[in-house]
């Protein structure tokens, strides 16, 4: 018989099951709900029970498919009829934690612990470089209020962690944790080619994947390539993704006169069958955490040519298994793009590397090992 877990229980070395409730304030899937995905798929169930909040879309009709009990509750508007939803799901569920991801989702979790659950535990997931910490803005602000009271602050990667104490030292570090994001290893032969067909004859394909917005840099990344036309000669950029940057990329392309040369192929749920046309992936951010599509491209054998932001430099290693650039620095970024578009043999070698390096060293099991030692520990 399973038993709810309390704090007497973990003491006395009771059977328990433990009641986590992972909160999302998005409605489409991306990095931060692929790692949430990726625990609720894969905790012991004989030792925890598993419930998602998010903010409907397709997203809730994604983890619903896939058998996880998910609940529509808007946590970016905190009105009294959400807080009190928030609070029926986490009575019914019996909650012991609730698994944060994102700034938004922490504070949320955080005004109803004030309000009404006092006992709850509340990890914080940061899973990027937030530019708001390096600035005066009200974010920050409310951040640095509320920040030492998460029981857990939870980094996605050690250059995370190295951003967060720079630009917010107000951060308690007895409470943090680091956690290198991991990925679910598929196997390239399953997934099917056909359906999305973006080459033409034997052009290159560079490839971008991610949301349309300032962190990724692609406005100044699309204006200095528009004065360098020459590297799309026998190739094309396609990039997957939506937000509220794609209508001024558009322009700019169009501007550009290179609308033949970069495909806008929006929103995807499924991004494997477009990342294996890749033959490079790029990423020009200006901010990351540890992005989890770094992750997936590299571990079916795309290596990825990245400026060095973030947690990137921990699995995009120089030359080894891709390119790592010095932020900004789009004269060494495009000279790649146009030397490796006829050196298929390094693409090759690179791409080998990247996918044993991901085998290694981020693999989903030790992933989910930590994160129910660190649930485990939480209650303990």
């Amino acid at each position: 018989m399973k038993i709810y877990i309390s704090l007497e229980s973990v003491t006395k070395g009771t059977d328990y099951v433990l009641n986590i409730l992972h909160v999302l304030p998005t409605d489409k899937f991306s990095g931060a709900e692929k790692v949430a995905e990726q625990i609720c798929l894969n905790v012991d169930r004989n030792k925890f029970n598993v419930v998602m909040i998010c903010n409907g879309g397709t997203l809730i009709e994604k983890y619903k498919a896939e058998g996880i009990n998910t609940v529509h509750i808007n946590v970016n508007k905190i009105n009294i009829k959400n807080l009190i939803e928030f609070k029926k799901v986490c009575i019914l569920n019996r909650i012991d934690i609730v698994h944060a991801h994102g700034f938004r989702a922490s504070m949320f979790a955080l005004v109803v612990k004030k309000l009404f659950l006092r006992k709850l535990k509340i990890i914080s997931h940061i899973h990027e470089c937030s530019e708001w910490l390096m600035r005066k803005t009200w974010v920050r602000g409310v951040d640095r209020v509320i920040r030492n009271s998460y029981s857990i602050n939870l980094m996605c990667g050690q250059k995370v962690l190295e951003h967060y104490t720079k630009y917010g030292s107000y951060i308690d570090k007895s409470n943090i944790r680091v956690l290198s994001n991991a990925i679910e290893i598929i196997d390239p032969e399953k997934i099917d080619m056909s359906e999305a067909k973006i080459r033409q004859g034997n052009e290159f394909i560079f490839g971008f994947i991610g949301c349309l917005a300032y962190r990724k840099g692609l406005i100044s990344f699309l204006q200095k390539l528009s004065e360098r036309k020459e590297i799309l000669d026998g190739a094309k950029i396609v990039i997957v993704g939506d937000g509220d940057q794609r209508e001024e990329l558009e322009k700019i392309v169009g501007e550009s006169m290179l609308a033949e040369k970069i495909l806008f192929l929006g929103h995807q749920d499924d991004i494997y069958k477009y990342l294996i046309h890749f033959d490079l992936f790029i990423l020009p951010s200006i901010v990351e955490g540890l992005p989890m599509v770094i992750l997936e491209a590299m571990s079916i054998g795309k290596p990825a040519l990245v400026f060095d932001v973030g947690s990137l430099s921990e699995v995009v290693k120089d030359r080894e298994t891709g390119y790592l650039v010095k932020p900004q620095d789009y004269a060494a970024f495009f000279e790649i793009m146009n030397k490796v578009k006829s050196d298929k043999n390094e693409l090759n070698r690179l791409g080998l590397a990247a996918k044993q390096h991901i085998e290694n060293e981020f693999c989903i099991n030790k992933y989910i090992k930590s994160v129910e030692d660190i649930y485990l520990r939480l209650m303990s």
